[in-house]
């Protein structure tokens, strides 16, 4: 038997305690107990370097409206393991707050056509689940547009044309999501 498994059965593995304080920051956050889970996070990436203790803290920095601190731990998350989509779902939610709206629009079509789903099955996630938080990304990045369509176009026609052509396709990803 390796020293691993005995390591991981005494907990003494660094990812397991950071697993362990992962969880635990989830549980805080979800409590709103929002400073304990910060600091909880943190003591994760102190065990190990996982991905989702940098997501976790991405959520609740964007919760907590600190773009800056969010965007911080996004680029973290990104470069480590596990891999997954997490990330640039923030993103599609940060840049149209940031004035960046074409930069969550190019994400959500590259998120919706996006055919490597392995991670998935580390987070308990299944297909439907993604695609429906997809769809109700698109459908609020595209009620943004909808608001700003004004800014955006000169003509007033064209203005108010784009602004129901952006609820129509809020409204699509609307059906999409519920479905």
């Amino acid at each position: 038997i390796s020293s691993e498994y005995h390591s991981f059965r005494q907990g003494k593995s660094g990812s397991f305690r950071a697993i362990v304080k992962y969880n635990q920051a989830s549980l805080e956050h979800s409590f709103g107990h929002y400073e304990e889970a910060m600091k909880t996070a943190d003591s994760a990436n102190t065990y190990s370097q996982r991905s989702s203790a940098h997501i976790l803290q991405a959520e609740m920095s964007f919760n907590m409206l600190d773009f800056d601190k969010c965007l911080q731990e996004v680029r973290k998350a990104s470069q480590l393991q596990p891999v997954t989509l997490y990330p640039d779902q923030i993103l599609t939610r940060i840049y149209p707050i940031t004035n960046q709206i074409d930069k969550a629009e190019a994400i959500i079509t590259r998120l919706e056509h996006n055919s490597d789903h392995k991670w998935l099955s580390s987070f308990s996630t299944s297909l439907d689940d993604y695609f429906a938080h997809v769809y109700s990304l698109a459908a609020e990045m595209y009620e943004v547009k909808s608001h700003i369509a004004f800014a955006e176009y000169d003509n007033p026609i064209n203005a108010i044309l784009h602004k129901y052509l952006y609820r129509l396709r809020s409204f699509i990803y609307r059906i999409k999501y519920a479905n």
